[in-house]
């Protein structure tokens, strides 16, 4: 893959879902692209590394999975701003 990951989100991916969420409290929405970021990152990254121990094929699949969400996500998103 041409982008960089770690975990299952391209770093553009993961402010497209910050751009989702919409907290009210000011200080949670400060912080809600940084436990994106850490949840992304470090959890899902830990998952990923176990599935690639049972089959090293599984992580691309993942990858394909998530392509296809953010790519509907991202689509929803622009028909709803204009």
């Amino acid at each position: 893959m041409a982008e960089q990951r770690k975990g299952a989100m391209t770093p553009e991916q993961q402010k497209t879902l910050e751009k989702l969420i919409v907290l009210k409290n000011k200080a949670a929405e400060a912080a809600d692209g940084l436990v994106i970021q850490l949840v992304d990152d470090l959890a899902i990254e830990a998952i990923l590394d176990e599935a690639d121990k049972k089959n090293p094929e599984i992580r691309e699949y993942i990858y394909q999975v998530v392509d296809l969400i953010f790519a509907g996500l991202e689509s929803a998103t622009e028909k709803t701003e204009e």
